[in-house]
């Protein structure tokens, strides 16, 4: 007697590839046979048709852009000391630098004149940079370099270009536009690089929408995005962007997004970047809390708790849901008065070394509260004024892959 086969939405869809597959007389046979041809075609359909957004946790590489666009400025000397801090912990540290360079740039020159040296942090220290020349516009890398994404089932990495338009044209921006496919160039020259990612991809996520890296956290499962930086850069209404995403996403096999709607921090020109905002940790949202009325931003992020209690009550991988408190000492200004976005959220985390942002006033107790939240990373903290006058921080001008 043949087998009953139950009328759900996912078992027509095997039904479908087991008549592709084989002649109709299988669809007698005995229900051992049934059961693994489901399970079989149900494991091939979850690990080979997703590819997973690579975490920071899992990378092991930053991308850098040599800040000498901003020479002139007066923060240049304090811009430098940030650059050699981060790149003394990533090299003491055994992680890899890719550090972008302008034509003309002298980088040894550059950090000579204010007393340091790459040297002396590690006399074989080019075995963790790998310098590149090429143009770019501005720093913030993070926006404009590839996203990678990785497929357990058939061991390949895969790289998405973004599109980038200055923030809706606030700024030129036609070299960093072009700086994911210089890169991905420039990654697919490298030996080492070639033996790990055998044919180096790089795809378009969006070609119809601006997406920049800032307004995206991730963690392997899914992502979380800002609402107003996509509707704002790319001058569209909500109700014309989702569909957009929505397409991409399937065309594309990536797994389930989330989005907050957030106006952003004051001074923030991104108009709300999700990297100032919320992080994802592990299995943690992480959030900006403000508890002072106060506080210039408090009435923009008021109701940023309530958006994430609904995004943890979904189906995914978050457990809870953690406050970073900001108080007005963590109002940052620049010297003619006006408030920077300053927000401990935008960390660098590369494998297990995670790299905070503080301002002048924060104080021990405000530390010890950040080493807790990360208590299974290296912590380190690097005062970050001087990137802040150009309204970004230490995530905002870096970016992970893994190579």
């Amino acid at each position: 007697m043949p087998i009953t086969i139950p009328s759900t939405e996912i078992f027509d869809m095997m039904f479908m590839k087991l008549e592709l597959c084989f002649d109709r007389m299988n669809l007698y046979a005995n229900n051992n046979r049934m059961l693994e041809l489901y399970h079989s075609l149900m494991i091939n359909k979850i690990t080979m048709e997703i590819d997973n957004l690579n975490t920071e946790f899992e990378s092991n590489t930053l991308i850098m852009n040599w800040p000498s666009c901003y020479k002139l400025e007066y923060y240049w000397n304090d811009l430098l000391i940030i650059y050699y801090q981060i790149l003394d912990i990533l090299i003491k540290n055994n992680k890899q630098i890719i550090l972008a360079y302008q034509p003309g740039d002298d980088i040894e020159k550059d950090l000579k004149n204010i007393g340091y040296c790459l040297s002396n942090i590690k006399s074989n220290y080019l075995k963790n940079i790998l310098l590149h020349e090429m143009e770019y516009d501005d720093i913030w890398v993070r926006d404009f370099a590839p996203l990678q994404l990785f497929n357990d089932a058939i061991n390949k990495y895969k790289f998405y270009k973004l599109k980038f338009n200055g923030y809706g044209k606030k700024y030129i921006f036609k070299k960093d536009a072009l700086f994911s496919k210089n890169i991905i160039t420039y990654l697919q020259s490298i030996d080492r690089v070639i033996k790990s990612h055998k044919n180096i991809e790089l795809l378009e996520l969006c070609e119809d929408l601006v997406v920049e890296g800032g307004n995206i956290t991730n963690d392997e499962q899914c992502l979380i995005m800002n609402k107003n930086p996509l509707i704002i850069h790319n001058d569209m209404s909500w109700s014309k962007i989702h569909p957009i995403l929505e397409k991409a996403f399937k065309k594309n096999n990536l797994n389930k997004y989330y989005t907050i709607d957030v106006k952003g921090l004051i001074g923030d020109d991104t108009n709300g970047h999700i990297d100032n905002l919320v992080r994802i940790y592990d299995d943690k949202i992480l959030y900006m809390s403000i508890k002072d009325v106060n506080h210039p931003n408090y009435l923009r992020i008021k109701n940023l708790q309530k958006q994430l209690q609904e995004i943890i009550q979904r189906p995914n991988n978050f457990n809870e849901i953690i406050p970073i408190h900001h108080d007005n000492d963590d109002v940052v200004r620049n010297k003619i008065g006006n408030i920077l976005p300053f927000s401990y959220l935008n960390y660098i985390r590369v494998e297990d070394i995670v790299i905070i942002p503080v301002n002048k006033k924060t104080n021990e107790q405000k530390k010890k509260f950040l080493r807790d939240v990360f208590s299974d990373s290296n912590i380190y903290f690097i005062e970050c004024s001087a990137l802040l006058n150009q309204f970004g921080s230490l995530h905002c001008c870096t970016a992970n892959i893994n190579i």
